[in-house]
């Protein structure tokens, strides 16, 4: 077995060790080598940070253009639905006056709602 204790032993360990010490002092990244791999790491999240922010914009838009299709949409069914009644109410003469004050009234509220311009996001 061979003695850890001895001095040549324990010169040849501080060497080694030296040496390695060096190594890692040598090939130690300066500070411009860090701020470079900083910047790109940087660069790369906001890029990531961007492509999200293109997405999330993406699906409020999507969402805004449904929903204003559906409150269109159910706008119309609203009006076509008020019409409907109106006419059918028109229809019925047993109320005389009041049926044709309905319909007058009915028919102003669909046309102010056709003269309504509709604005497409």
């Amino acid at each position: 077995m061979e003695d850890i204790g001895t001095k040549e032993h324990i010169e040849e360990n501080r060497s080694n060790t030296e040496d390695a010490t060096q190594l890692i002092i040598d090939h130690e990244p300066n500070a411009e080598l860090l701020a470079a791999i900083k910047d790109v790491v940087a660069k790369f999240k906001a890029s990531l940070d961007e492509t999200g922010l293109d997405q999330d914009v993406r699906l409020m838009g999507n969402q805004l253009r449904n929903t204003w299709q559906q409150l269109r949409t159910g706008v119309d069914r609203g009006l076509r639905a008020v019409k409907q009644s109106a006419e059918s109410s028109i229809a019925q003469t047993s109320f005389g006056p009041v049926n044709e004050q309905l319909g007058r009234f009915f028919e102003k509220v669909a046309d102010d709602a056709n003269r309504t311009p509709v604005r497409k996001p």
